[in-house]
């Protein structure tokens, strides 16, 4: 039923864009992070305005499916930069790869998740402790340092692991607005060979080796964080 040797062939020629897969995965983590700390930090400190804007982000983020985020970032931001820019800067918006969008996208999907991750773990922290860290006269910077970093860190890392491992399947989506990532170029080559079967069993294969890796990172960076447990 299966053509092994296409498959080899198959597997080595999507293997190249694994990089770009790796790419748009590691920059919609960073935006995520920076907008999930945003959201998680904005609701711990209970900053009057951006308080609401969170819970707002973060419900319409985990309620509205990643397909449909990008699908309104990738229509609806050059048009709220058309708003902006004008028409004297089309050509430029015009310029904007998919990438950008499919990074845009994905990362305000899993920032409002892990707005929640990060708000939780804080909160994980028993509270006597931050009290007790203020008597003895920690500053801020060492109470969060030494006492709610790596206690928070050592609750938030497994639930990110699972956040990583979604958004790496997410990136799958890129292709719909043309992204040629490791999907894409499934993709591609299914539609040239008609090999479809044979193509995506070696997609499926290389995403499942590449969650492989990322599970025993945040594994070893699970050991590494909770080096005061032992």
């Amino acid at each position: 039923m299966l053509n092994f040797d296409q498959m080899e062939k198959m597997t080595l020629q999507i293997l190249p864009y694994l990089p770009a897969t790796l790419e748009l995965l590691l920059l919609s983590l960073l935006l995520a992070i920076v907008l999930g700390l945003g959201a998680a930090l904005s609701r711990i400190y209970r900053i009057p305005v951006l308080q609401r804007v969170s819970q707002a982000y973060i419900l319409l983020g985990r309620a509205v499916p990643t397909l449909i985020i990008l699908y309104v970032v990738f229509y609806g931001l050059p048009m709220i930069l058309l708003m902006i820019r004008g028409q004297a800067d089309l050509t430029l918006i015009a310029e904007i790869p998919p990438f950008a969008y499919a990074v845009v996208g994905l990362g305000l999907h899993s920032g409002a998740y892990l707005a929640e991750i990060f708000y939780s773990a804080f909160y994980s922290v028993p509270k006597g402790q931050i009290e007790a860290s203020q008597v003895i006269g920690l500053s801020t910077y060492r109470t969060v340092k030494n006492i709610i970093l790596p206690q928070a860190l050592t609750f938030a890392l497994p639930m990110m692991a699972n956040e990583v491992l979604n958004l790496l399947k997410g990136t799958s989506i890129a292709a719909l607005i043309t992204v040629v990532e490791l999907f894409g170029a499934a993709n591609i080559q299914a539609a040239l060979t008609n090999l479809y079967l044979e193509i995506y069993i070696s997609a499926a294969l290389i995403y499942w080796a590449l969650s492989i890796a990322i599970e025993r990172g945040f594994r070893f960076a699970e050991r590494r964080a909770g080096f005061y447990l032992r």
